[in-house]
């Protein structure tokens, strides 16, 4: 089967800022990721996700979603939004929320009740068509809102930490979910955690590409393989002059920590011998200075 692909870029960030209630949650973020399937993860990506859901706004630069504009919000009638743990309303069957969400968003009463059926149908969901909301299991409730999510003539949904949280047969049940999304919609989802212990794992291996974002630059950025890897995989920010990087790189690579990238941003790989205390003493003998080393999933 031929995998869906956005008509442009499916996440384009352009030296965004984004603000919520007045506090900062990223600055200056610039970087293009594309493909059927693509995962975020960090504080810069929880960002992102926020400002795509618009419980946050874009306040200098831009941000596109396959080439729709959060900042204006022109992406709403284009791009299916997940977000996390959404409180559906009690009292109501999982066919009448959806019912709702469709009419909300401005289809006519027989469009909106196409939408319901082709959406359970496509998610394999229909056996939750009559259950009450206020019934529903934490998986269900996010598969509920993946189906509100799958809005007709939309080529992208945009899910929030599907898997956060999630163990056993909920997460399983909730990878099928995505994964029958996947045959239609390309995906941008977030992940809180990104190492091996977590089931938000499946949303990384799944992916066809991956960003690791803080509040102000991308710390990672490639194939899941490369990040998944047998080897812990470490990301440096490191402050050093243009020649001192040069000479960094060329110890770290004598030294066996496969770098990957430039400073002031770039990863490497441990091992037995290529330890974080041979790394800060070739930063030490280098004179760069290591501020920050994060633990990438492996």
């Amino acid at each position: 089967m031929t995998q869906p692909h956005p008509q442009s870029i499916l996440l384009s960030v352009r030296h965004a800022r984004v603000d919520r209630d007045a506090a900062l949650m990223c600055e200056d973020l610039h970087f293009d990721i594309d493909g059927p399937r693509v995962a975020i993860a960090g504080s810069g990506a929880n960002a992102i996700i926020a400002a795509i859901a618009m419980s946050a706004t874009v306040s200098r630069g831009q941000i596109l979603v396959d080439g729709h504009d959060v900042g204006t919000r022109t992406h709403i009638a284009h791009v299916g939004i997940a977000p996390a743990d959404l409180h559906l309303p009690p009292g109501m069957s999982v066919e009448q929320y959806l019912l709702l969400s469709f009419r909300t968003l401005g289809l006519s009463r027989r469009d909106a009740s196409d939408a319901v059926a082709s959406s359970l149908s496509s998610l394999g969901l229909t056996a939750l068509a009559s259950r009450s909301t206020r019934s529903l299991a934490t998986c269900e409730c996010r598969a509920v809102i993946i189906a509100a999510a799958m809005i007709p003539g939309s080529k992208t949904l945009v899910a929030e930490s599907p898997l956060c949280g999630l163990e056993g047969a909920q997460c399983q049940f909730l990878v099928s979910v995505l994964e029958r999304a996947a045959e239609s919609r390309c995906i941008l989802a977030s992940v809180q955690r990104y190492d091996a212990s977590t089931a938000e794992r499946d949303v990384i291996a799944k992916a066809t590409n991956v960003a690791i974002l803080t509040r102000a630059a991308v710390l990672w950025m490639g194939k899941p393989s490369g990040l998944i890897a047998a080897l812990p995989r470490l990301a440096l920010h490191v402050d050093c002059s243009s020649s001192t990087a040069r000479e960094f790189i060329r110890e770290l690579e004598e030294a066996g920590f496969a770098p990957e990238g430039q400073p002031p941003h770039l990863t490497v790989l441990l091992s037995e011998s290529a330890t974080t205390k041979v790394l800060l003493a070739v930063a030490l003998r280098c004179g760069a200075t290591v501020l920050e080393m994060i633990p990438l999933v492996h």
